[in-house]
């Protein structure tokens, strides 16, 4: 087993979250405050999932879930289309 290999892959993994955390707090900083609490309200399943992520797990764990239940296929298959305006 090669070592430096094996601590690059540590090495990028640590990058990687790093750059998650960093780009939440940016992604953050540049939208708008969103009222959780209205959109749970209003039934928004997306909001639900990263607010309980957040609270059990942090930040990053909110993100994540948020992103796997973003890139489902299921939910992908059923969603509304966006308007055009």
């Amino acid at each position: 087993m090669q070592w430096s290999i094996v601590g690059l892959n540590f090495l990028y993994a640590a990058l990687g979250v790093v750059l998650m955390y960093l780009s939440y707090r940016a992604f953050d900083l540049l939208s708008p405050r969103i009222n959780f609490e209205d959109e749970l309200k209003r039934g928004n399943i997306a909001v639900a999932i990263f607010v309980v992520a957040r609270k059990v797990a942090g930040d990053a764990a909110g993100l994540a879930a948020l992103a796997l239940y973003a890139f489902d296929p299921l939910v992908a298959a059923h969603a509304e289309p966006a308007p055009t305006e």
